[in-house]
């Protein structure tokens, strides 16, 4: 059985180790998480027997917090209050609020917080996830979200150790262990997706996407991968990367991204980076499908004509070359504001007339039979 520290303030297991592999998710995990939030702080804590330790931090900019740090508790600090209530602890400005004007953290320059507690299966205290910022910010109702998302995809990573553990003590046959472990993995994968849905529609909000934008593109790469014969394994990895590709943007000015169609010189040169800034930030992340590397390289052409890379034919990942295809349909039959979307018909000419330059003629073909041949319908 796995045993309680005893003689703690919180009900925790301190005495469970966090794999290495999961603190790598975790590190990705903050990381994304104060990109998206753009605030200078992202941390996971830990509680002990008489302190608090910050686990996981954000590589981000201007971050004063590092991993291993330690506090002792009963000093007022806000990951305490958020132990202590088993709540979401949100604080815009503590210089303004007298509950919080003397917290220590505001001597690091920190005076805003949003933060949950994270626990153990059964209600025990892992510990908190939280965001902080220099400047007052009340973190609006969809960042709360995306912390909730991540709050939860870090307790799926505990249920599973916690579920590992308890098989190594308690579970005979090898078959109930790896069933055990298996439902959790279920677990953690349906989680990421829903992370990922939230990204997607940050992103979307961020524009200069129409709505539904990243679902459309995601419904049409399942069907022509379906049309294609690929694995149902495959085309669960192939809808999720179709709906982050465009993260690699959110480091992209708002206004070169409205007015793609005039890019040249230093602004095209940022624009063309957006698939390595992507991938650069979905590798962090341990999915079981090639998500990074169907972002990297969802740009380049079949001639090799593309970027980052330069690559060509099928050197391209089979579903980066479907999400070529599905990005480009979307883009023609969706109003631009330096041009008018274009009929069905001529976006489908168009992409047959670059068949075997920017795209794989096997693709294409699936694609025209989808429209064409069996009534497939852009949903909206």
């Amino acid at each position: 059985m796995i045993n309680e520290v005893k003689k703690t303030k919180y009900p925790i297991f301190d005495d469970i180790e966090v794999p290495e592999k999961v603190i790598e998710n975790w590190q990705s995990t903050v990381d994304i998480l104060a990109k998206i939030s753009n605030v200078p702080a992202a941390l996971i804590m830990r509680v002990h027997a008489d302190e608090i330790e910050v686990f996981v931090s954000s590589h981000s900019a201007g971050n004063v917090y590092h991993a291993g740090e330690k506090a002792p508790l009963n000093n007022d600090l806000y990951c305490e209050t958020v132990l202590n209530t088993q709540r979401e602890l949100l604080v815009p400005n503590a210089l303004k609020d007298p509950l919080w004007d003397k917290n220590p953290d505001i001597k690091l320059g920190m005076i805003s917080y949003c933060g949950l507690p994270v626990t153990w299966p059964g209600g025990r205290l892992f510990g908190t996830i939280c965001i902080l910022d220099k400047q007052e910010n009340a973190y609006s109702r969809l960042i709360r979200d995306i912390l909730e998302r991540f709050r939860d995809s870090i307790q799926f990573s505990l249920t599973a150790i916690y579920e590992a553990r308890l098989a190594m003590h308690e579970i005979a046959e090898r078959k109930q262990a790896e069933a055990a472990l298996l439902e959790s993995q279920a677990k953690l994968e349906n989680n990421l997706k829903g992370c990922v849905e939230v990204i997607s529609a940050t992103i979307e909000r961020r524009g200069p996407f129409p709505s539904g934008h990243h679902q459309h593109i995601a419904a049409l790469t399942s069907a022509i991968a379906q049309e294609m014969g690929l694995t149902d394994f495959q085309i669960q990895g192939i809808e999720l990367a179709a709906a982050v590709y465009d993260i690699g943007m959110l480091n992209i000015p708002i206004e070169f991204l409205q007015d793609t169609g005039r890019l040249d010189g230093n602004r095209l040169t940022l624009y063309q980076g957006y698939p390595q800034a992507g991938y650069d930030t979905l590798k962090k992340i341990e999915f079981p499908w090639p998500i990074a590397d169907t972002v990297l390289q969802h740009r380049e052409c079949f001639d090799g004509s593309g970027f980052p890379l330069g690559i060509k034919g099928e050197a391209i990942p089979i579903e980066a070359r479907i999400l070529a295809i599905a990005d480009a349909v979307e883009d023609l039959t969706s109003h631009r504001s330096y041009r008018s979307s274009f009929p069905l018909n001529e976006a489908l000419e168009i992409i047959s007339s670059h068949s075997g330059s920017k795209y794989d003629p096997k693709v294409v073909t699936a694609c025209l039979r989808l429209f064409k041949e069996k009534g497939y319908k852009i949903e909206g």
